[in-house]
């Protein structure tokens, strides 16, 4: 009886799974798992995971390296001090009043001397959304620039100081110029009509 169960065995062997394959039957009749130790494996491979994200908690607690996954809370809130907001309604009142007009009254742009429209269609991930004709540029110091400053304040700014700066020395630009970045802290050349 045992040749029959023997003989089965290996003609059916090819037919079977690689788990099966891995079995080996000894003369007592006990079954014995031969083959790779997949549980070994696993651990190691386990071990190296938690070690590495360990190493990686450890480093942003320490202010190592920064972008290497979310950040720590404390980079978030820095950040989130410094974000832009929209302009206060006064502040785009006093940016237009201040804004070059050529001779019938309409502003223009001091960077390129274009008219501004009234207003624009821009495309976004939304689709197209009309708006105001111009955008509010920081000058002559850049937002990029006045936030490097107040980061290096030996008084750590509140966020009321914050708004205020992103309020305070802007100037009326077309759309065009203030997205391409070309006139950033530059004057521009266009200063309108003179009325005497």
């Amino acid at each position: 009886m045992i040749y029959i169960i023997e003989n089965t065995l290996a003609k059916g062997a090819d037919s079977v799974s690689p788990f099966v394959k891995g079995v080996e039957i000894l003369p007592d009749g006990s079954v014995v798992r031969t083959g790779t130790n997949y549980s070994g494996k696993f651990q190691e491979a386990h071990d190296a995971s938690k070690a590495s994200i360990q190493s990686r908690i450890s480093n942003l607690e320490s202010g190592g390296v920064k972008g290497t996954g979310k950040g720590s809370t404390k980079v978030k809130k820095t950040d989130s001090l410094y974000k832009r907001s929209s302009f206060r309604k006064g502040t785009r009142v006093k940016a237009e009043s201040e804004a070059p007009k050529n001779a019938s009254g309409k502003m223009i742009c001091p960077t390129c001397g274009k008219d501004i429209p009234g207003s624009i269609t821009i495309n976004t991930k939304n689709g197209p959304v009309k708006r105001i004709g111009y955008d509010l540029d920081h000058y002559p110091d850049t937002w990029a620039e006045r936030v490097a400053s107040m980061k290096t304040g030996e008084v750590k700014s509140t966020r009321k100081e914050v708004l205020d700066e992103y309020n305070a020395r802007l100037r009326v630009q077309c759309h065009e110029c203030n997205i391409s970045h070309k006139f950033e802290g530059i004057e521009g050349t266009y200063i309108g009509e003179i009325k005497e």
